[in-house]
């Protein structure tokens, strides 16, 4: 570093046992930098489903249209897209608008949204927020993804993609779970409790 005047090493090595970890900034008020794999997951009626996965920090906004795309091809057309500030770039943008897709994005120019555009970005964003963010903090604390203590990349990846697997399965199975019907003579029907 000193002979080249560089401040900074590329790819660089900060564990020996985990030769594959390199530092990810995050920016977030308790941990500035996190330590693992990157995942970009896509989300539609709860079931969370790995789209990349990288031990290297990556620019998520660049997968949109790939991230959109394996969505369709999963689960047929959306109309709607919850996704952070960073995926609005004029890309993300144009290929949004060419599919008549509803997002939570800032609108940009001086036009501003109509009421009920306003409704619909505000109730996006808010599902976004809930359903997305709630869903990496649930994986974290029951899942197993909180600190990961595998000594090997594949079994990290293993463990990971077991973790959200096992999260999609607890979510249907309570999904399928359904209240039988109780008759009572005379009145309309009522779930049991």
């Amino acid at each position: 570093m000193f002979d080249h005047k560089k401040e900074r090493i590329d790819d660089r090595t900060i564990s020996l046992t985990k030769p594959w970890l390199r530092p990810i900034v995050r920016g977030k008020e308790l941990k500035k930098v996190e330590f693992g794999f990157k995942a970009h997951i896509l989300q539609a009626g709860g079931i969370s489903i790995i789209d990349y996965l990288s031990p290297n920090a990556f620019n998520e906004s660049t997968r949109l249209r790939q991230s959109f795309l394996k969505h369709q091809k999963i689960f047929g057309s959306a109309t709607h897209l919850g996704a952070d500030g960073i995926y609005a770039t004029n890309k993300n943008r144009r290929f949004i608008t060419s599919k008549n897709i509803i997002t939570n994005f800032k609108k940009k120019g001086p036009k501003s949204y109509t009421k009920q555009e306003n409704s619909m970005v505000e109730i996006i964003a808010k599902e976004r927020s809930t359903r997305m963010e709630g869903i990496f903090g649930t994986h974290k604390r029951s899942y197993g993804l909180g600190k990961i203590k595998a000594r090997t990349k594949e079994n990290e990846k293993l463990r990971i993609v077991f973790g959200i697997l096992t999260s999609n399965a607890v979510l249907m199975a309570k999904k399928k779970e359904t209240k039988p019907l109780v008759v009572e003579q005379g009145r309309q029907l009522k779930l049991a409790v």
